[in-house]
């Protein structure tokens, strides 16, 4: 019954999609070896990438910078003329690169982004996009690093995924409040899935 009502909640075309694409990346990982996770979380199947990929594309933003790409599911398809990505997982990074030879990756945090920006000669980030991993970070280390990286780097606007108040089973949860110590923060677009919001945050240098 839950397969079922997963399908009835995405479509069964995205269903089918999805599924021929687990199957690839499950094939995938044998070879690269990266989280299992990944291979199951097909961009057919993760309503929210799809929310994603619309709300960031119609920012039309030139420069994409986003911090745990994972395969670059969301990053291929963006529609911008600078798109790079980071992760922390070596394996994915390898196995994104052979899937999507057009993106710029690389092996990093977010803790590292300044230096990989430097490597790429990038002083202006159009958006920087955040998703599926900010609620592992407590939020004043998750401030503490984005206001590191902006006040070395032009970051123009942050887009990331905020997990409700309600929701259970997830450690941090940061509010608008909280990131508005950045920026102005806005809501992109509400219930992206069970569990998340989408939001943006216009950089003010001088927070």
């Amino acid at each position: 019954m839950k397969l079922v009502s997963g399908i009835r909640r995405i479509g069964l075309r995205n269903a089918s999609q999805g599924f021929a694409q687990a199957a690839m990346l499950a094939l995938l990982q044998k070879v690269f070896g990266f989280n299992t996770w990944h291979s199951k979380s097909a961009f057919h199947l993760k309503p929210y990438k799809r929310a994603v990929v619309g709300q960031v594309n119609a920012l039309q933003p030139s420069t994409i910078l986003e911090v745990g790409c994972g395969l670059g599911d969301i990053l291929s398809r963006l529609d911008a003329r600078g798109l790079y990505g980071l992760d922390v997982e070596p394996a994915v990074v390898r196995a994104a690169s052979f899937l999507h030879p057009t993106l710029h990756l690389s092996v990093s945090s977010l803790a590292e982004c300044y230096e990989r920006c430097n490597d790429w000669g990038l002083s202006e980030i159009d958006v920087l996009l955040m998703v599926n991993w900010p609620h592992t970070l407590p939020t004043h280390e998750l401030l503490f690093e984005l206001r590191c990286l902006t006040k070395s780097i032009n970051v123009r606007r942050i887009v990331m995924d905020v997990i409700r108040q309600e929701a259970s089973g997830y450690r941090f949860k940061h509010s608008a409040d909280q990131l508005a110590r950045i920026g102005k923060v806005s809501v992109l677009a509400t219930q992206i899935d069970p569990v998340r919001d989408l939001v943006l945050v216009a950089v003010d240098p001088s927070c």
